[in-house]
C-alpha cells in the first residue's frame, strides 16, 4: 500500500500512482465529479492526511443519512477488491473527508455558511 502523505491546502501530493492537487476558491461554487471534491475550506482547514482506506473506516456519504463503512461504499461503487488500497483516502483529525472517485463526507459538504471552498483534484498516473 502507499504510504500516508500530507497535503497543505493549497498544494499538490502523491499518493501511490495518484497526483493529488487542492486549490482555494471563493463561495459560492457548485460541487465537483468524481475525480474533483469541492469542500469546506473552513472544515477542512490548513493540511489533510492522504492514505489508504482501513478496516473499520466509516464516513456520512452525502445525501446518505447516516454512516457508511468504506468497505460497502467500494463494494455499491464496483471498486475492485485490487484497487481499494491504492484509492486516495482524504482525511482530516483521523476523520474521512473523501474518497476519490466515491464520495463526499456530510462534515465537509458546502453550505449557506460557506465562505471558502478547497477544489481537490485527483487523477490517476
Amino acid at each position: 500500500l502507499p504510504e500516508p502523505v500530507r497535503m497543505s491546502i493549497p498544494g499538490r501530493a502523491r499518493f501511490g500512482s495518484w497526483e493529488l492537487s487542492a486549490e482555494l476558491r471563493d463561495a459560492p461554487l457548485l460541487p465537483g465529479g468524481p475525480e474533483l471534491a469541492t469542500l469546506d475550506a473552513t472544515a477542512l482547514g490548513d493540511e489533510v492526511e492522504i492514505r489508504a482506506w482501513r478496516s473499520g473506516d466509516r464516513m456520512r456519504p452525502l445525501g446518505l443519512g447516516g454512516s457508511k463503512s468504506l468497505q460497502d461504499l467500494f463494494t455499491d461503487r464496483g471498486v475492485p477488491r485490487s484497487e481499494r488500497g491504492r484509492v486516495p483516502v482524504v482525511t482530516v483529525g483521523g476523520r474521512v473527508a473523501w474518497v476519490a472517485g466515491v464520495a463526499v463526507d456530510e462534515g465537509f459538504r458546502l453550505g449557506t455558511a460557506t465562505t471558502g471552498v478547497a477544489v481537490i483534484t485527483a487523477r490517476s498516473a
